[in-house]
């Protein structure tokens, strides 16, 4: 369950923008956990750190991550 302005109404949010976008051509993985390494990678968190997370629910490298990481930095620029 998640709060009015949280972590899911964000989550839910980059995931209207990434589709309209079309930043991920392939859909082998689930755009939320695609999204939620996107957001612990802008947060701080290494890549690697990122896919050990992400890896409990969905096989994920880290190389992965950092491709969908650059693929979608232009969405945090200021």
């Amino acid at each position: 369950m998640s709060t009015p302005g949280g972590m899911g109404s964000m989550l839910a949010r980059l995931i209207n923008i990434v589709r309209k976008n079309k930043l991920f051509a392939r859909k082998r993985k689930r755009e939320n956990a695609r999204i939620l390494a996107i957001l612990l990678t802008q947060y701080g968190l290494s890549y690697r750190k990122v896919a050990e997370i992400i890896s409990n629910e969905e096989k994920v490298s880290y190389e992965a991550v950092r491709q969908w990481y650059h693929r979608a930095k232009k969405l945090f620029s200021v």
